[in-house]
């Protein structure tokens, strides 16, 4: 392509939920810079799955990072972050007059709040203390004074182009604060008090380090490409399968050929995502263990025909009243 640059960035891992989410969150910044498009992503095998993006002009590594914080400066305030409180705690009625609010605009082609509001849940369902049904990406709710919309202006108000840069430019030295500023989706924010020398909610060095700001920083945009729909009585997350606290998890792939964010939003869901890698149940007959294998062939040859070299999953636990993300598997 004429006048393209390529940048491969050796700081997220796409064999990490955050790494991976980062990547995802910069592809959709840097997609809504009209002077810059085409902009697409493929992984490349280099001491992990990094990500390497083809941008449709000449753009140096320190120019990508402040096209990128000008982007995503000045956004804290938006409705989708500050209508809803603290928490995807909202009642039902709440989250469906922020849903009409926020509709308006989208019907003119502003859909970015609209976007976050069906990653965010459904008006459809409510628990049963009448609350929306929220994504499978919340890691948090309030307690341990861990709140899951604020810890997102948090990071909006508080990330710099020196985030960003360590983020993307070199490999992850977790030495951003935690505190206040971590969203609880890299497997090294699993911090359990039964682990530890003490509570790790109380922690000084939470305030100095232990997270990646930036990547923190870039997940946040990642989320309108797993939107969230009501089936039947169950909230479904783009990505997830499962429901309880032992048995939620997400399935992402890794492609190879360079792939714009429609063609993203489409991989992200790929039915066939859903078929690898499951143990059969105890006292499957015969016949069934067959056609599961083979439906599990099938779904291999059609992503591999559509350039996924590579799929990995991670389990969501849920230790007390927070979650976490165990370290990915290969699937």
């Amino acid at each position: 392509m004429s006048g393209a640059n390529v940048l491969l960035l050796p700081g997220p891992d796409g064999s990490n939920p955050l790494g991976f989410l980062a990547a995802l969150g910069l592809l959709r910044t840097l997609s809504r810079e009209p002077d810059l498009a085409p902009v697409a992503l493929r992984w490349v095998a280099a001491e992990g799955w990094r990500p390497e993006f083809t941008i449709g002009c000449p753009l140096t590594p320190k120019e990508l990072v402040d096209r990128v914080q000008t982007r995503l400066s000045g956004t804290a305030d938006r409705p989708e972050f500050t209508r809803l409180g603290k928490n995807l705690t909202a009642s039902r009625d709440e989250f469906h007059r922020f849903l009409t609010e926020v509709g308006a605009p989208a019907a003119l082609g502003e859909t970015t709040s609209a976007d976050f509001g069906a990653a965010f849940g459904s008006d459809a369902l409510a628990s049963d203390e009448g609350r929306m049904v929220d994504t499978a990406w919340r890691t948090m709710a309030g307690a341990g004074h861990q709140h899951f919309l604020e810890t997102m202006r948090n990071l909006m108000q508080k990330t710099e182009a020196r985030h960003i840069e360590k983020a993307l430019l070199a490999p992850w030295r977790y030495d951003d604060p935690m505190a206040t500023l971590s969203l609880r989706l890299d497997p090294l924010d699993d911090k359990r008090y039964a682990l530890l020398a003490r509570d790790p909610s109380g922690d000084p060095s939470r305030q100095s380090g232990g997270s990646v700001q930036g990547a923190n920083r870039l997940a946040i945009e990642a989320l309108p490409l797993f939107p969230t729909m009501a089936v039947g009585k169950q909230l479904h997350t783009t990505g997830f399968r499962g429901q309880r606290a032992s048995d939620t998890y997400c399935t992402w792939p890794i492609w190879t050929h360079p792939a714009n964010l429609d063609v993203v939003r489409s991989l992200l869901s790929l039915r066939d995502l859903a078929f690898l890698g499951w143990p059969l149940p105890p006292g499957v007959s015969a016949v069934e263990e067959r056609a599961a294998a083979r439906r599990e062939r099938q779904a291999r040859t059609r992503l591999q025909g559509l350039g996924v070299a590579e799929v990995f999953r991670s389990q969501r636990l849920t230790i007390g009243k927070v979650r976490n993300f165990t370290p990915a598997r290969s699937v």
